[in-house]
């Protein structure tokens, strides 16, 4: 009886190289959030992917080089995360968009994501290389939030005054709050405050010619 067999195809370097990579940044997020930045070395991020360091090395020339590829990284990651979050759930036709957006922006905020870049801005204070490397990233990322709020909430953009800084304004309260959280985790105020920031938007949006 004749069988068929399913051919063996083969990746290519690249395609494995990729594979590597992607591997690698997965690994180094998951350290940064579980041990911290001063912990996060090359030879635990290999543990995690399951890859030699001689592979690490051979995509990048050194741990700062590939730190800053991490946080490049986690930057766009987090972009793309409350894109498609945002998009999955406007689908079924949500009525409070502002509502929605500062939910998932709280979320986003919390995330194993945020908790690396956390850890990356916080090493960046007193290590001048890293900061120097990692603050075109951080200003990459925060035009590109602006970007996608644009494109998410483009009934909005007219009817809140200098809307790209009230995209600013709350993201910064939200990366502040989950700050506040590593030392205080209770939520007790977080429905009155992300009340408060609602309804204050809301306000502005009503009162736009």
């Amino acid at each position: 009886m004749n069988t068929l067999t399913t051919p063996l195809v083969r990746r290519t370097q690249a395609e494995r190289s990729a594979t590597t990579i992607e591997n690698l940044m997965h690994a180094a997020v998951n350290s940064l959030v579980e041990v911290g930045y001063a912990r996060t070395s090359t030879q635990d991020i290999c543990r995690r992917a399951g890859v030699s360091q001689g592979a690490l090395f051979r995509h990048f020339p050194t741990r700062l080089a590939f730190m800053i590829v991490v946080a490049d990284y986690v930057g766009l990651q987090m972009v793309e995360q409350f894109t498609s979050r945002f998009l999955r759930v406007e689908q079924q036709q949500p009525t409070d968009l502002i509502g929605l957006a500062l939910n998932l922006a709280r979320e986003n905020t919390r995330s194993p994501l945020q908790h690396a870049w956390m850890e990356l801005v916080v090493a960046a204070r007193t290590d001048r290389d890293l900061q120097a490397a990692i603050q075109p990233i951080w200003a990459k990322s925060q035009q590109k939030i602006r970007d996608q709020a644009r494109n998410l909430l483009p009934g909005l953009v007219d009817h809140i005054p200098d809307f790209d800084t009230a995209v600013e304004v709350v993201t910064m309260f939200y990366e502040g709050e989950a700050m506040n959280h590593v030392l205080n985790p209770l939520t007790d105020g977080d429905d009155r405050r992300a009340a408060w920031v609602g309804n204050f938007l809301r306000k502005m949006v009503a009162s736009a010619p």
